[in-house]
């Protein structure tokens, strides 16, 4: 059963033409890549499949049966950051509440006077940073970092030299 195929597409941006006459035609339990060098069209072959991007000329035909998640290349990053820092963004909260645990901590260290009202701030930040899995988060980044191929020794360079 087809469950998608272009037929005598064509797609140009002015002068430069991207896809001349594209026939192709995938099957249920076909497995397919998309290669090709940085501007071949990989990713206009994809908007166009999505109905993102209409072609010039001929059709395309997705069966109802195929759902198509897309994720887009542009992806929002901070290209300053490192691996690590942008799968710790969600836990942004849990990285605050160890700080100001650690200023509280220091705080009582120093002897201060309000030992009873620093103690219980301290109780209940760690009560939040521990309910809300102030324990595993880390773990958690590192198993998904690990379980997405990426090796240790990049989750501290940057996103713009990957």
């Amino acid at each position: 059963m087809t469950i998608f195929s272009c037929s005598n597409i064509s797609l140009s941006f002015g002068d430069l033409t991207i896809f001349d006459n594209l026939n192709i035609n995938i099957y249920e339990k076909d497995k397919v890549g998309i290669v090709g060098v940085n501007g071949a069209g990989k990713t206009t072959f994809i908007k166009l499949l999505l109905g993102i991007q209409p072609p010039d000329k001929g059709n395309i035909f997705v069966s109802s049966k195929v759902e198509i998640g897309y994720l887009e290349q542009n992806s929002g990053l901070d290209s300053e950051n490192t691996v690590m820092d942008e799968f710790l963004l969600p836990f942004s909260h849990l990285i605050e509440l160890e700080n100001r645990i650690k200023t509280v901590e220091k705080e009582l260290q120093k002897g201060n006077s309000d030992k009873i009202k620093l103690s219980n701030t301290l109780a209940n930040l760690y009560e939040e940073y521990n309910s809300n899995g102030g324990n595993e988060y880390k773990n958690r980044v590192r198993s998904i970092l690990q379980g997405l191929g990426f090796p240790e020794e990049s989750w501290n360079m940057q996103i713009s030299t990957l």
